[in-house]
């Protein structure tokens, strides 16, 4: 990695309404399982049961469970689709597009290491949005609910985290291997937009497995809280990510600037 090129690309400044957004996402996560919101929720739930059970919604048996079920069904994806696309347009897309990339390759710098510090730089937004999501649902948590299972939380974010950074690397290598910007764009909301929809759709009866033609069957909440299971489907993101970003540094490194 290229230190000065990575702060230059990355500012935490550019970031942080994300951040700020993430963090009263995590708060309002833990505030909405106080007596009164959870009443109004689960009347609105009686009303509307087909709309909960798309969104992922499994109840509110504990802390760790309802969290899971009013954000990581359906809101945690959606938003982090959003970070991830504009972030490789942002910082991998329009670099190579605007002259960017092939006046620092013209340089001392490799193209190899340029592609992995921008690529860094692009996975840096939906790490920071995850962790001021925790970062908030601990704080919260130590507020109004002593009790709560702040491991479980810990290993719910961390696997969520993993999956994140994996759509990323996706977003970065679409964005190697689209020839122009609009390309870029189609392509990413395309397939994430698909992913969001085969993940909802999986919840109707008989769709099931629609769950798996999307990188969101890697996340395995209800396992990761109970620490029972979805170790092996992090790992995997992991390596399937990796791999995207080794494929864009090889991608980059024989593209024509």
């Amino acid at each position: 990695m290229i230190k000065s090129l990575f702060f230059s690309v990355f500012s935490f400044k550019r970031h942080l309404p994300e951040s700020v957004f993430g963090f009263l996402l995590g708060i309002f996560s833990v505030i909405a399982y106080l007596d009164t919101p959870l009443e109004k929720i689960r009347y609105v739930q009686s009303e509307l049961p087909e709309l909960f059970t798309l969104f992922g919604y499994y109840g509110a048996t504990g802390l760790p469970v309802f969290v899971l079920s009013l954000l990581y069904g359906f809101f945690m994806p959606l938003f982090i689709s959003v970070l991830c696309a504009s972030s490789a347009y942002r910082v991998v897309m329009l670099p190579v597009h605007d002259g960017r990339m092939a006046f620092y390759s013209a340089s001392r710098y490799s193209r190899q290491s340029l592609m992995f510090t921008y690529s860094l730089a692009a996975l840096m937004p939906a790490v920071l949005f995850n962790l001021s999501v925790l970062l908030a649902q601990i704080i919260a948590s130590l507020i109004f609910f002593l009790q709560a299972d702040l491991l479980a939380l810990l290993r719910l974010n961390l696997g969520f985290l993993i999956v994140s950074l994996l759509l990323s690397s996706l977003c970065v290598m679409l964005a190697n291997f689209s020839k122009t910007e609009r390309g870029m764009r189609v392509k990413t909301r395309i397939i994430l937009g698909l992913m969001l929809l085969f993940l909802v759709l999986s919840r109707l009866k008989g769709a099931g497995n629609l769950k798996y033609l999307t990188f969101w069957s890697l996340f395995e909440g209800m396992p990761l809280l109970f620490g029972s299971g979805g170790f092996l489907s992090a790992l995997l993101a992991a390596l399937l990510g990796a791999l995207m970003l080794l494929m864009s540094i090889l991608s980059f490194s024989k593209r024509e600037l």
